[in-house]
């Protein structure tokens, strides 16, 4: 069944989100929001990593097809304030692909009558739209401050 290789790609998905969001709270340490957020962020897709290793075990493991994420590889790779807007955009793109991400697998578990995956899929999707209002927001505060104040 094609659903198992999804959650696969999900859970990949995920733990790149997770090792992204932990990259960024170190890197920019000095933004105290920005650290506790990117590090309760990472605990809450670590947390859908495991879930989605149980989903697995339901549906059983098939070969992989989906490439990985290249997005996360760009992270970091600017200093500073203009560094920090950058990063937060990544994250921003990462977080949209994992939320459309459970919106499928939500749509698979109607089709499927599987309430269980459906009611999982409501708890992580809405956990990934709170942290990608969250990321929206930081942007909307941050890039007038970055992009307009002469340094």
């Amino acid at each position: 069944m094609g659903i198992s290789n999804y959650i696969s790609y999900l859970q990949r998905s995920e733990e790149e989100l997770a090792k992204a969001f932990k990259d960024v709270s170190k890197e920019h340490m000095r933004e105290p929001d920005v650290y506790e957020m990117c590090r309760l962020f990472a605990s809450w897709s670590l947390d859908h990593v495991q879930n989605l290793a149980a989903m697995l075990s339901r549906y059983g493991k098939e070969k992989e097809n989906e490439p990985g994420q290249m997005v996360y590889s760009l992270l970091g790779r600017t200093t500073g304030s203009l560094g920090l807007l950058g990063d937060l955009r990544l994250l921003w793109v990462m977080t949209n692909e994992v939320k459309l991400g459970w919106i499928i697998l939500q749509q698979c578990s109607k089709a499927l009558q599987d309430e269980k995956l459906k009611l999982a899929c409501v708890q992580f999707g809405s956990q990934t739209i709170r942290q990608t209002e969250w990321l929206t927001m930081k942007i909307k505060h941050s890039a007038p401050q970055i992009l307009t104040v002469p340094l």
